[in-house]
C-alpha cells in the first residue's frame, strides 16, 4: 500500500481539479464576480505543506478574509481621501499582521498573515469609489468567494481518499517513531555515521516534534476522542524530546571514552534501556489511535498549549520595518502619480515582504521571483488571450486554467520553493476568470507591470533593511537562553524538563541558521546546555527514597557551576585562562565522582546526576575556543 507521505501530491493534484471544478461552477451559477479569487483560496488551502486538519485551515481563511474585511472596509469609507492618514493607518494594519506572522507559526501567523494581504486588496481595490455600499458589496463577494473556495476543498478531500484524523495522526507518530530509530542507530554506532549525518537526522527529528505536536493540537479542535487522550499524546511527543538528548549524550560519551569501552557499558545499558521503554510507549500509542474503543476508555489528561515562539523582537523589527518600507514606497508612487497599476503595486509590495515573513526565509532571491513571474505571465497570455480569446467554452476554459495550478501546489508538496510558491499564486492572481468572461489585455499588462514593479520594490527593501548583526543576534539569544535556565534554578513551578526542552528548541533552530558552518559546534553546545537545565530540573525534586547522601552531596556540589554558567553564559569567542583551566579539572574531577556513583549504584537519580556533570564538563570545554578552531562569531 501507498504509503500517506508519498501519495499526498497525486492527492493534492486531483483534489485540487475537483475543488477548481467544483468552485468556477458554482461561481458561475451563482453570478459571482471575481471567481479567481475563489481559485486563489484553494491555492492557499491546498498549498499547505504542514501538518494540519483541512478544517483548521478552512476556519483560518474564513477568519482572515473577515478579518481582513472588517478592518479594510471602515479605512477605505474614512481615510480613501486622505491619502498620508490612509497610508499610515496600513502601516499599523501590516505591523500589527507581520510582526504576528513572523512571531509565530502555524495556523496563528497564516491567519495574521491572509488578513493583512485581505486589508490591502480590499483598500487598493475600492480607492476610487465613494460608493459606501459598493465597497462593503465587494468585501461580501470575497467572504463568498472564500466560503465557496472552503467547502469546494473540503468537498474534494472527503471525495478523493479521504483519510481521517486518526490516519493522519497516526501515520505522523508512526514517522516520529522511525525517525527516532534511525538517530538511536546513528547514536550507537558513531564510527559509521560521520557528525553531519547525525546532525541532519538530529535536526530532523526535532521539528518532527514540533509538527507532530501541532497536529495533535489542530487534530483536538474537531475530534473528541482525540482531545480525550491530548495530554497522553503530548506527553509522549515531548518525551521524545528528552531521548533526542539522551541519544546526543550516549553518542558523546562513545566518541570520547573510545578507549575505554568497559567503562561506558553501563551508561549505554541505561539509555539503550531508555530508548526501548520509549519505543514501546511509541507502538502502544500507535495501535491506541487506530482502536477508538480503546480511547473511550483512557483516562482523560490535559495538554498544555501555547503558540510556539519562533523569532526573537530584533529579528522581528527588521522583517515589519521592510514589509513598511515597501507599503510606504508603494503607496507614495501610486499616490502622486496616479498609475492604473498603482494597486497591484502595492499588493505586489506586500506580497514579496510577507511570505518572506511567513516562510521565514532571510532574503528572497530576485531571480527567483523574476523566474515566477515570466512563468505565471507567459502561461496566463497563452491560455486566456490566445487559445481562448475566441473560443468561450466552459470545459475548455477549465481544462487549461486549473489543472496548470494543481500541477504546481501538488509540486510543492514535494518540495517547496520560491518558484512554486510564487507560480502557484500569480497564475491564480493574473487569471481574468470571471463571470462573463473578459479579455482586456491592457489590464492584464498592467497587473503584471503592477506585481513586477511592487515585487522590485519589496526586493529592494528587503536588501536595504537588511538582518540584524550576528553579534546582536548572539546577545539576544543568550539573553533568552539565560532567562529560561534562570526559570529552572528559581523552581518554577509551571516549568517541566519537556516544557523546557520545547522552549529551548526554537532557540536551537535559530543558532544553527545564524552558524550553518558550524553545525556540530552550536548542536553540541546547545544540547549540553538543554540537557544541563533538564537534568537540573529534575535533580531538584531528589528526597531521601529517590537518591543516597552521596548523590545528594555531589548534586550540592555541582550546584554553584550552576550558577555560574547561567550568570556568566558565553558562546565560544576566546580560549582559556588559567582560571577556566582549573575549573575544568574541578569538573572532570566532579564527573568522575558522578560516573563512579553511577557505576556502583544504577538508580535513574544517579543517571540524571551523571548527565548533569557530564554536561557541565562538556559545555565548559565548548564554550572556549580551541587553539585551531576560528571563533564562533567571525
Amino acid at each position: 500500500m501507498i504509503s500517506f507521505a508519498r501519495s499526498l501530491p497525486d492527492l493534492v493534484f486531483f483534489r485540487v481539479l475537483l475543488a477548481g471544478l467544483i468552485a468556477i461552477t458554482t461561481s458561475f451559477y451563482l453570478n459571482i464576480p471575481y471567481t479567481n479569487w475563489t481559485l486563489l483560496m484553494i491555492v492557499f488551502l491546498a498549498c499547505r505543506v504542514q501538518p494540519g486538519d483541512a478544517f483548521v485551515g478552512a476556519m483560518a481563511r474564513i477568519a482572515a478574509t473577515v478579518f481582513g474585511g472588517i478592518i479594510g472596509v471602515p479605512l477605505t469609507i474614512f481615510f480613501a481621501q486622505e491619502p498620508l492618514l490612509l497610508t499610515i493607518m496600513l502601516c499599523v494594519v501590516v505591523y500589527a499582521c507581520a510582526s504576528f506572522t513572523s512571531y509565530y507559526q502555524g495556523m496563528a501567523g497564516y491567519t495574521s498573515f491572509l488578513g493583512g494581504i485581505t486589508c490591502i486588496v480590499v483598500v487598493m481595490a475600492n480607492l476610487d469609489s465613494s460608493d459606501q455600499s459598493s465597497i462593503c458589496y465587494y468585501a461580501v463577494n470575497r467572504i463568498s468567494e472564500i466560503c465557496i473556495g472552503v467547502l469546494a476543498v473540503l468537498i474534494s478531500s472527503l471525495a478523493i481518499w479521504p483519510t481521517s484524523t486518526h490516519d493522519r495522526l497516526t501515520q505522523i507518530f508512526v514517522d516520529l517513531r522511525n525517525q527516532l530509530g534511525q538517530l538511536m542507530d546513528q547514536a550507537l554506532h558513531p564510527e559509521e555515521h560521520p557528525d553531519k549525518e547525525y546532525i541532519t537526522v538530529h535536526t530532523q527529528l526535532s521539528r518532527m516534534v514540533l509538527q507532530c505536536d501541532d497536529q495533535r493540537y489542530y487534530t483536538t479542535l474537531f475530534d473528541y476522542q482525540v482531545m480525550r487522550i491530548s495530554g497522553y499524546l503530548q506527553r509522549v511527543v515531548l518525551s521524545v524530546l528528552n531521548e533526542i538528548s539522551a541519544l546526543t549524550m550516549m553518542r558523546r560519551i562513545l566518541v570520547l571514552d573510545e578507549n575505554n569501552p568497559k567503562d561506558c557499558q553501563a551508561i549505554q545499558n541505561a539509555f539503550e534501556l531508555r530508548y526501548r521503554q520509549l519505543d514501546k510507549e511509541l507502538a502502544h500509542l500507535i495501535v491506541l489511535l487506530t482502536r477508538p474503543e480503546q480511547i473511550k476508555q483512557h483516562e482523560m489528561k490535559r495538554s498544555y498549549n501555547q503558540l510556539l515562539n519562533l523569532c526573537n523582537w530584533r529579528v522581528t523589527i527588521y522583517r515589519c520595518a521592510a514589509a513598511i518600507l515597501a507599503l510606504l514606497v508603494g503607496c507614495f508612487i501610486f499616490f502622486t502619480t496616479g498609475t492604473p497599476n498603482g494597486p497591484m503595486m502595492v499588493i505586489g509590495c506586500m506580497i514579496i515582504t510577507l511570505i518572506r515573513i511567513l516562510n521565514g526565509a532571510p532574503r528572497v532571491p530576485l531571480s527567483e521571483v523574476l523566474k515566477a513571474v515570466f512563468i505565471a505571465v507567459s502561461f496566463n497570455f497563452i491560455t486566456q488571450y490566445v487559445l481562448l480569446r475566441y473560443i468561450n467554452n466552459f470545459w475548455l476554459l477549465f481544462l487549461v486554467s486549473v489543472p496548470a495550478v494543481a500541477f504546481v501546489v501538488s509540486k510543492l508538496h514535494q518540495k517547496v520553493t520560491i518558484v512554486r510558491i510564487y507560480c502557484a499564486l500569480l497564475i491564480t492572481v493574473l487569471m481574468p476568470i470571471a463571470n462573463p468572461p473578459t479579455f482586456q489585455p491592457l489590464d492584464f499588462a498592467n497587473n503584471a507591470l503592477g506585481l513586477l514593479v511592487g515585487f522590485f520594490i519589496g526586493y529592494l527593501c528587503i536588501e536595504l533593511i537588511g538582518l540584524p548583526k550576528k553579534t546582536l543576534l548572539c546577545k539576544d539569544y543568550l539573553h533568552t537562553l539565560s532567562k529560561l535556565l534562570k526559570r529552572v534554578l528559581n523552581n518554577k513551578s509551571s516549568m517541566t524538563t519537556s516544557l523546557f526542552r520545547r522552549q529551548m528548541l526554537p532557540v536551537y533552530f535559530e543558532m544553527q541558521t545564524l552558524f550553518p558552518d558550524k553545525p556540530g559546534l552550536i548542536l553540541n553546545w546547545m544540547d549540553t546546555l538543554i540537557s544541563l537545565g533538564s537534568t537540573f530540573l529534575k535533580l531538584q525534586g531528589l528526597d531521601a527514597n529517590t537518591s543516597s547522601a552521596q548523590n545528594r552531596a555531589i548534586f550540592a556540589q555541582a550546584n554553584p557551576f550552576v550558577v555560574d554558567l547561567v550568570d556568566n553564559l558565553r558562546l565560544p569567542t576566546a580560549p582559556m585562562a588559567d582560571a577556566d583551566l582549573e575549573r575544568q579539572h574541578q569538573l572532570n574531577q566532579l564527573f568522575e565522582q558522578a560516573r563512579a556513583l553511577y557505576n556502583y549504584d544504577q538508580r535513574p537519580a544517579n543517571l540524571d546526576l551523571l548527565l548533569l556533570c557530564g554536561c557541565l564538563r562538556r559545555h565548559h570545554v565548548l564554550s572556549f575556543l580551541d587553539s585551531d578552531q576560528p571563533s564562533v562569531t567571525e
